[in-house]
């Protein structure tokens, strides 16, 4: 399933939502349906939301980047580079970059023993 661009530009609204479960499923939405440069961007929203959101929110944000990994992996790079400089005494102490830096180290592939459903590649 693809949006069509009057679609994506609804659900750009939604990004800027005050409930914050409502951005962050918009987000989730547009980084498995989108574009590669509206992926993107929700990308970078469900990074940098990373930290705000409930914990079973977090974990729905790590699977949909890990399943679009190909997609948003220069996302991925740029926010951890952000944040390695930010980082404040031991760099992995911040979660969000730890995240990040697992999903490089293992180039968006699941634990092992775990499957991630719904990938974009399943669904074309």
């Amino acid at each position: 399933m693809r949006l069509s661009k009057q679609e994506w530009e609804e659900l750009r609204r939604l990004l800027h939502d005050e409930d914050k479960p409502i951005a962050l499923t918009a987000a989730l939405i547009a980084v498995n349906a989108s574009s590669l440069e509206e992926q993107q961007e929700a990308a970078r929203f469900l990074i940098r939301s990373f930290s705000q959101a409930h914990w079973f929110l977090q974990m729905q944000v790590q699977d949909c980047l890990r399943r679009n990994y190909d997609s948003v992996r220069d996302v991925i790079a740029e926010e951890a580079a952000a944040r390695r400089l930010l980082a404040r005494g031991e760099p992995l102490s911040d979660p969000v970059l730890r995240f990040l830096v697992h999903l490089q180290s293992t180039e968006g592939k699941p634990p092992e023993g775990m499957e991630c459903h719904g990938s974009r590649k399943d669904a074309t």
